[in-house]
């Protein structure tokens, strides 16, 4: 989705921007690299704890906004 490429960009910029490795991140997050992987490949499904792990290691804030769209 649109979303997932969003915000896999987001943590790959902030992972170089941060001079780490996806194994580096993957430490930090207590994670798994091969999750850092499939999620900067935008072929994950990650949980909001997840997320918020990664962002918290990367000094990265989340935010959401959700709106209604309307048709006519």
């Amino acid at each position: 989705s649109e979303f997932l490429r969003l915000v896999a960009t987001e943590i790959k910029l902030a992972r170089y921007r941060h001079h780490l490795s996806q194994a580096g991140l993957a430490k930090l997050a207590k994670t798994s690299q091969s999750e850092i992987s499939l999620l900067e490949l935008a072929k994950s499904n990650p949980t909001v704890e997840l997320l918020e792990r990664v962002a918290t290691s990367l000094d990265l804030t989340i935010t959401a906004s959700i709106k209604s769209i309307t048709t006519h």
